[in-house]
């Protein structure tokens, strides 16, 4: 499963938005980020690129369907993140971005 799917089942509301705005569970608070200490235009380039890379790679990750399979093989359901937001009941503000990253996900059929 991705990282996204992950948090998700966690239902941990704060991190699963924390994550969608792209902040990340790796630097929680901000607190390795030296660019804002030093300044310039340089560190803002650099935090702009890294803000663009980790919403492609949320958009990858929210068009991620997750399988689950019985031993047989046999497909036991799949959803993506956004179905996922669903069964575990997140709140709107968890839907409502994920429905920004993959609009498509709200004309996918799970399978459970």
């Amino acid at each position: 499963p991705t990282l996204m799917f992950l948090v998700l089942e966690s239902q941990n509301w704060e991190e699963t938005v924390k994550l969608l705005d792209g902040k990340g569970l790796e630097n929680k608070d901000n607190t390795w980020n030296l660019g804002s200490l030093f300044g310039g235009k340089k560190q803002d380039e650099e935090r702009k690129a890294l803000l663009e890379k980790r919403q492609a790679e949320l958009r990858v990750q929210a068009r991620t369907w997750i399988v689950r399979r019985e031993r047989s093989g046999v497909l036991k359901w799949r959803m993506l993140p956004l179905h996922a937001a669903l069964a575990f009941n997140a709140p709107f503000e968890v839907f409502l971005r994920l429905y920004h990253l993959y609009p498509g996900a709200v004309r996918c059929r799970n399978y459970a």
